[in-house]
Order: C-alpha cells, then sequence, then structure tokens
C-alpha cells in the first residue's frame, strides 16, 4: 500500500507538472496565435484599404477618362455642328446673294423698333453699305421724296407705313407696290416687296413684327405687259366695234326681212281662205305657210339674239295672267304633241297664283322654246311633261320653279357646257334634220338671267333631258284665284291631228287658234 500510496503521489505530482507544461505551452501558443492573427488581420486590412484606394482611384481614373471622352466627343459633334451650319450659312449667303442680284436693294427691318440694316443697296440711291444701320421711316420718306415721281407718292408713302405692312401681311405672305421713280432725269418702273420672317401661322400673336424689304427693277417686263394690255384692249375695242356693226347690221336686216316675210305670211294665209281650192294648191300653201313661219321664227331668233348682245332688250315689270300664259303655251304644245303622236302633261305641284307682276311675254317665251325643243327632239310614242311650283315668297317676291321633262334623244355629258352657246349644236345634221337654228337656248338663258332667275339641265344620251327655269317674279294684289293639280290638255285647245286636206283642226271645231280658259281644280 506504501508503495502505491508513494506511486500515486509520485503520478500526481508528475501529472501536474506535465499539465503545468501542458497550460504553459497553451497559453504561449494562445498568445502566439492571438499575435500571429493579430498581424495577420493587419496585414490583409492593410492590403483591403490599399486595394479599396487602388479600386477607387481606377474608378475615378475611368470616370475622368469618360468625362474627358465625352466632352471630347461633345467637342467633336459642336465642332461638325458649327462646321454644318457654318456650311448652311454660306450655301444660303449664297443663295440669298444670287436670288438678290435682281433687286436694287434688300433690308432687314423691324418695325417695331422703326431700325433697319442694309444687306444689299445700290449707294447711289440709298446712300447705304451692306451692313449700314438706318431709321426707317426717315429713310424710306427721303428716298421717295428724291425719287418716286409725284402721281405715286401718296400711295408709296401709304404703302409702306408700318401699320399698312402688318395689315398687309395677315393673310399674304409677301405684298407689293409698282411705282415710278426717276434717276438722272431717266424714268422707269420700280417695285417694292415686303415680306414677313415668320409665317402667319407661326406668328403667336398673329402680328408682324420684323420683315425683309427689297427693291427691285420692273421696267422692262412692266413695259411689256401695258404693251400687252393695249394690244389686248385695241383688239378687244377692235372686236366689240365688230360685234356692234354685226349686230347693227343682223338687226336691219332682220326688220328688212321680216317685213315682206309678213306680207307673205299675210297673203299666203288670205289664199287659204279662198273656197273651193284644189287639194294640190292647198297643200303647196300649206307648205309655204310652214316654210314662212320657220323662216320667220329664225329671223326673230336672230333679232332677239342682236339685241341681246347689244343690251337692248330689256325686262317688263307689269301684272300679268299667268294662267292666260300657261293656256297660250299649252294650247300650242299640246297641237305639236298631237302631230308627233306624243303624250303632254301639264301638271301644277302645289297652289299658283293667277296672277304675278314681271315680264308675261318674256316668261311665255322661255316656256315655249324648252317645251318646243322637246317637242323637237322626242321621237314618236314618247313623253313630255311640264311642272310648275312655287319655291317660296320673301319681301312680296316669288320663286316659281318651272321643270321641263322629255323622253327624246339627250344629249352627251361632253356637249352640255357648249349647250347654250350661239348656233351651237352637238349634231351637225340637227339643222336639216330638226330644222334647229342654235338660238333658241342662248335667247332662254339670257331672258332667265335677265329676270334674276337660273337655268340648269340634265340629260343622258338616248334617255331624256331635264330642264330646270328658276325666276323671280312679284306678287300681285289680284291673285285670289289660283291653279292646283292636274290640268287637262283637252281644255286648251289641243289640236287634231291633221284632217283629209291636210288642214289642221282644233277640238272645238274651229281652224283658228282656241282661247278657252284653263280649267282650275
Amino acid at each position: 500500500m506504501l508503495t502505491y500510496l508513494i506511486r500515486e503521489s509520485v503520478i500526481s505530482n508528475r501529472i501536474e507538472s506535465v499539465t503545468d507544461g501542458i497550460v504553459t505551452r497553451s497559453a504561449l501558443q494562445s498568445v502566439l496565435a492571438v499575435l500571429v492573427l493579430g498581424t495577420m488581420f493587419v496585414f490583409i486590412f492593410i492590403q483591403m484599404r490599399k486595394n479599396d484606394q487602388l479600386a477607387l482611384e481606377k474608378e475615378t481614373s475611368e470616370a475622368k477618362n469618360k468625362i474627358k471622352r465625352q466632352e471630347m466627343e461633345q467637342r467633336l459633334a459642336l465642332q461638325e455642328q458649327l462646321l454644318a451650319q457654318k456650311a448652311e450659312r454660306d450655301q444660303q449667303a449664297k443663295m440669298i446673294a444670287a436670288l438678290a442680284s435682281d433687286y436694287r436693294g434688300v433690308y432687314y427691318l423691324e418695325l417695331d423698333r422703326n431700325w433697319g440694316i442694309c444687306y444689299q443697296s445700290r449707294k447711289d440711291l440709298a446712300g447705304f453699305n451692306t451692313g449700314d444701320e438706318f431709321e426707317y421711316l426717315e429713310s424710306v420718306t427721303a428716298y421717295c421724296n428724291r425719287y418716286v415721281l409725284e402721281p405715286y407718292r401718296e400711295e408709296f408713302m401709304r404703302f409702306v407705313q408700318p401699320d399698312s405692312i402688318r395689315e398687309g401681311l395677315k393673310e399674304s405672305l409677301v405684298i407689293s407696290y409698282r411705282y415710278m421713280i426717276s434717276i438722272d432725269g431717266k424714268e422707269s418702273y420700280e417695285a417694292v416687296r415686303f415680306a414677313g420672317v415668320r409665317h402667319p401661322e407661326d406668328r403667336d400673336d398673329h402680328l408682324v413684327h420684323n420683315v425683309g424689304a427689297c427693291f427691285a427693277d420692273v421696267d422692262e417686263e412692266t413695259r411689256k405687259a401695258l404693251e400687252q394690255q393695249q394690244a389686248l384692249a385695241d383688239a378687244l375695242k377692235t372686236a366689240e366695234e365688230a360685234s356692234k356693226a354685226k349686230t347693227a347690221f343682223l338687226s336691219n336686216m332682220s326688220h328688212e326681212i321680216r317685213t315682206p316675210m309678213n306680207a307673205i305670211i299675210g297673203l299666203n294665209g288670205i289664199a287659204l281662205n279662198e273656197p273651193d281650192l284644189p287639194p294640190k294648191i292647198e297643200d303647196y300653201l300649206h307648205q309655204i305657210d310652214t316654210s314662212a313661219q320657220h323662216l320667220l321664227g329664225i329671223i326673230n331668233d336672230i333679232l332677239d339674239m342682236s339685241r341681246i348682245e347689244s343690251g337692248r332688250m330689256t325686262i317688263k315689270d307689269e301684272e300679268f295672267s299667268f294662267a292666260k300664259n300657261l293656256e297660250q303655251v299649252n294650247t300650242i304644245i299640246s297641237g305639236q304633241c298631237a302631230d308627233k303622236d306624243l303624250r303632254y302633261e301639264c301638271r301644277t305641284i302645289g297652289k299658283i297664283d293667277d296672277r304675278y307682276v314681271g315680264d308675261g311675254t318674256k316668261l311665255k317665251q322661255v316656256m315655249i322654246n324648252i317645251l318646243g325643243n322637246a317637242v323637237k327632239f322626242t321621237p314618236a310614242g314618247g313623253t313630255v311633261t311640264f311642272l310648275i311650283e312655287e319655291r317660296g315668297r320673301l319681301y312680296h317676291k316669288v320663286a316659281l320653279r318651272l321643270t321641263f321633262q322629255d323622253t327624246g334623244i339627250g344629249m352627251s355629258e361632253e356637249y352640255l357646257p357648249h349647250l347654250f352657246d350661239p348656233f351651237s349644236q352637238e349634231d351637225s345634221s340637227a339643222t336639216s334634220k330638226y330644222g334647229s337654228t342654235g338660238l333658241g337656248l342662248p335667247i332662254t338663258k339670257s331672258i332667265v338671267e335677265l329676270m334674276n332667275g337660273s337655268i340648269e339641265v340634265q340629260s343622258t344620251k338616248g334617255v331624256g333631258t331635264t330642264f330646270v327655269v328658276t325666276v323671280t317674279l312679284g306678287e300681285s294684289e289680284h291673285k285670289d284665284l289660283a291653279m292646283e293639280g292636274h290640268i287637262d290638255p283637252q281644255e286648251l285647245g289641243q289640236y287634231r291631228p291633221r284632217g283629209p286636206t291636210g288642214r289642221r283642226r282644233h277640238l272645238c271645231g274651229k281652224a283658228s287658234v282656241c282661247h278657252q280658259r284653263t280649267r282650275r281644280v
């Protein structure tokens, strides 16, 4: 046991000494590790600081380089822009110089300041060099008093006033005035032109503040234009004199021819009334009557046309019976339609007064001319329709619309613009085939226009034609009777077809014109 106890004690002591050594070594190792770690941390921290500093310096350098590169690019772009602007200004300057070569002076004016600068000028005229500044009104007044001729000075000064320039350039891009100047005793034409530096739509206040002013020599072109105008005036005068001579000749000849024609028609009528005429002679007399009436109609048309061309045709302003006129028109047209086997219809739309104020004779001529043409150019079996309508009243005036429709041969669209030209015909064979002179419609249009009316036409080849005439008439105090509805042609003296002897008979049994009154519904 003692031995055991001694060994235990020795072992414990040794263990304690070993433990103390281990603790000491561990402490030393810990201190050493702490020192190593601290040193490494300090080294790493220092290294990181260096790396951050290097990165910052690198970023700073890159940022500086980027800024320098951007500045360089901006400078290069600006330089290119300046070079382009300089090239554009040079080109504009060359263009301005080329365009301004036609001008004696080119100026830029600020109207609000009464200030101007010279871009180009003849020094002997305005006294300015390029780049000189001046007071506008004072300079232009001195120029006017020195060079502009007396008849043009007042208008010139009125034209160059700032308010006048602003007013003229409100809508126009350029305004100009032509006048005469005298330089060293030599007179010539000159023009001054003003143009706003901005278009009207680009001005915020819609006012002109700055303008360009140009003075141009227009003497040669003005004198040529005046010569041409004089030549045209002389030619017009010659043509008018020739037209007057032609009109006077036609008028005189129409009167001279109409006198014997009336005698022929009268004597032929007396011969037709002779009893026991042989049928062959009666037929000859009827042919003479037809030809004479046709020739008399042509003469009357020529006489009317000459009156219109000479301005001697006048429109009456008197009360007339529209119902009586319509009765007479329908008597004639219904007879013509019966001879050609045409259906004729006359109808009113709404109420139409019995009497109006105007030129009843001329209005009847218009109706007969258009309806006569409808009958003439409508083949057998066709229809002619006449519509009368009142369109409105205002201040004792009545608008009456007359519509004429037929199912005739019609006209092409290309011919319609020439329809109202004198002696105009779409088909050259119409004169011989239909007996047309080409004067009826021109006369009709002139009469309608003299009555403050209008005439319109629509036509289709092979289908038919529609004329619409609108005339203005005055109200009559005697308008208690009115027509309305359908008008029966049998109550208007409609013609029967020719009898065995060729003489036309009316429904009333008389050979003369029937004067039955129009039936009113």
